[in-house]
């Protein structure tokens, strides 16, 4: 086995571990913290420059341990930002953000029966995005994000411009976060109180 070889079976491990230890986290956070935390974070999005300047939002729908950015989407497209969804894609086993007009009449279960974009959503430009919301298992101070163990998010978004925000409650916020190659840093991390600027002093 070679030294990069070890590096990566440590890395996995390690993400691993705090997966493991973030799962158990979110079990004892409880149903009220949750949504209060959640309504928190929606606030704390809604009352910043980069959210109010952004016309073009790559979002996500929340499973139920993230952080819940709902009601967040119905505000967006009532005040007329164009927001997209990922839209998961057979030929290349990836995601793209696709374009939604309506949080209901537009979706429909794609992988793994989370609802997604429909095949007739017109697909947005990864280079006309603004701000990208994205949930996590874990995210450090430095930008560093622990996802699911699927690589979705890192590979879909080195193809978006503008700014990678991603969003914590407050228990996912870690010292360090065990990160590889592949791994794509936030320019964000946003919490129930305020936005951290990656690797910026807090």
């Amino acid at each position: 086995m070679t030294e990069n070889s070890q590096d990566s079976n440590q890395t996995m491990h390690l993400k691993e571990a705090l997966r493991q230890v973030m799962r158990h986290k979110n079990q004892a956070l409880g149903k009220v913290a949750h949504e209060t935390q959640s309504l928190s974070i929606r606030d704390t999005i809604t009352s910043h420059p980069n959210w109010q300047a952004a016309q073009r939002i790559l979002a996500y729908l929340p499973r139920k341990d993230e952080p819940n950015i709902l009601p967040l989407l119905h505000m967006a497209l009532d005040e007329g930002k164009t927001i997209a969804l990922p839209q998961y894609q057979q030929n290349n086993g990836a995601y793209r953000p696709v374009i939604i007009s309506h949080l209901e009449k537009d979706l429909e279960p794609g992988l793994y029966g989370i609802l997604e974009p429909k095949s007739t959503c017109i697909p947005m430009a990864g280079q006309s995005v603004d701000l990208t919301l994205i949930p996590g298992m874990a995210f450090d101070d430095k930008g560093w994000r622990l996802g699911r163990g699927k690589g979705f998010y890192d590979r879909m978004i080195p193809q978006l411009a503008g700014l990678r925000c991603g969003l914590a409650f407050d228990y996912q916020r870690v010292e360090a976060v065990p990160h590889d190659d592949l791994d794509q840093k936030m320019d964000w991390i946003i919490t129930p109180e305020r936005w951290i600027k990656s690797g910026s002093e807090v």
